[in-house]
């Protein structure tokens, strides 16, 4: 039997889980990541296995270079998993990781640029 993970949530309580996140949590120092961004096409062909019941989204911290400095950011390793409870690597034998950290490197133009989602 599956279990059901997540939920469609409406976009104002989305956006006070990200104020509340952005108020307690970001800063220099504490944690410099506002968001992580993925490539789509990359979760979809991922996400296209059909033994993937679930997926699990695990934070770590690597070194990430901007503009030839280098900083470590949290990233946002994500694994997918079966309904016996065991890993679903990619074809290579991989999971997928490396987002983009926000900041440095947000969206500059469309809604998407700003913190809260409209």
């Amino acid at each position: 039997m599956s279990t059901v993970n997540g939920a469609e949530i409406p976009v104002p309580v989305a956006n006070e889980y990200i104020e509340r996140y952005l108020a307690n949590y970001f800063a220099p120092g504490k944690t410099p990541v506002k968001s992580m961004i993925i490539d789509a096409q990359m979760l979809r062909d991922y996400l296209s296995n059909p033994e993937i019941e679930n997926v699990k989204f695990v934070l770590g911290a690597r070194d990430h270079i901007h503009h030839g400095v280098t900083t470590e950011v949290f990233t946002l390793i994500v694994a997918g998993y079966n309904t016996a409870g065991n890993y679903i690597l990619t074809p290579a034998g991989l999971v997928i990781d490396h987002s983009t950290p926000c900041p440095p490197e947000c969206p500059t133009i469309g809604n998407a640029a700003n913190d809260l989602i409209s």
